[in-house]
């Protein structure tokens, strides 16, 4: 009987107590201020006549579980046209000036205990990125950021020239040909074969092919 009156008591004395009185301590996030990373293949990655479906890989060597969101529908190439960076999907590198655009992220349970702080360092094979405001919600932050400039090139090559010994020969145009109806062909045979340059390897192309030997 005693036990149940005390518990009366103070429940009664709790519930009257001021809400200013009773103190909550708040749950604090680890905070990830800085984010270094390697990619083993973005500075050879982007060629010309290439697909930019070609992204680069990246490992976070500190600031996990950052990670860099990367993957068929996330991070884009931009090129540079007139001092502005525009969006190339779906497309092929180009002459010009490019970087790799994409969110560096923390979502899901790691959102739970660890937030991106604003502003974000992030680094790149030693090299500091560009990057904009963090945005942070209760299940995820991110920022975006801009890898490292790269300038492409026209190559010098012979249009046709399949093999790629410098030399226009029957030999290609039958390559070409081969290639053609069998739809085998890699991304720098295709720059190679599709002479018009209108993205399509066809009949057109072998046509011409066969033209500029034969001149």
């Amino acid at each position: 009987m005693k036990k149940k009156i005390l518990i009366i008591i103070f429940t009664f004395c709790f519930c009257c107590l001021p809400l200013e009185n009773i103190k909550v301590q708040a749950f604090e996030k680890t905070k990830i201020s800085s984010v270094t990373a390697t990619s083993n293949n973005y500075n050879t990655i982007a060629k010309y006549g290439i697909s930019t479906n070609n992204k680069p890989s990246v490992t976070v060597n500190t600031g996990s579980p950052a990670f860099f969101l990367i993957d068929k529908s996330n991070g884009d190439w931009q090129k540079k046209v007139d001092d502005n960076w525009i969006y190339q999907d779906d497309t092929n590198f180009t002459e010009g000036v490019w970087r790799f655009h994409c969110q560096v992220r923390i979502e899901y349970d790691d959102a739970l205990n660890y937030v991106l702080t604003n502003p974000l360092s992030v680094f790149l094979n030693n090299e500091q990125l560009g990057t904009e405001e963090t945005f942070v919600a209760d299940n995820y932050s991110y920022t975006f950021v801009n890898f490292p400039e790269i300038t492409i090139e026209k190559p010098e090559y012979i249009k046709g020239d399949v093999n790629n010994d410098g030399t226009l020969t029957l030999l290609d145009v039958r390559l070409s040909l081969q290639k053609m109806l069998n739809n085998d062909y890699n991304d720098q045979e295709k720059l190679l074969i599709d002479y018009n340059e209108d993205g399509n390897i066809t009949l057109l192309d072998i046509r011409l092919i066969l033209q500029a030997f034969l001149n």
